[in-house]
């Protein structure tokens, strides 16, 4: 993954470990990544793993559903 650490972006990718970040509208950071992955293999590899083992292990439905119920309940005692 290539992105620009902007919004949800930068809680779940860390550069270079899971992906790899460019600054907002840098066109020649973004060139530098993309050459950087198509010529390194084992780097796209250590990436992707990286990438699907965080997502595994932080985004599963159980921790969905959690937040989800956190911010239902966090709602309910503002409007009591």
């Amino acid at each position: 993954v290539i992105a620009t650490p902007v919004g949800g972006t930068a809680d779940v990718l860390e550069d270079g470990v899971n992906g790899l970040t460019v600054r907002a509208n840098d066109a020649q950071g973004l060139s530098s990544a993309v050459t950087k992955l198509l010529g390194s293999a084992s780097m796209r590899e250590r990436l992707g793993q990286s990438a699907r083992e965080k997502v595994r292990m932080e985004f599963t439905l159980e921790k969905e559903l959690e937040g989800n119920l956190a911010v239902y309940e966090n709602i309910s005692r503002k409007s009591s």
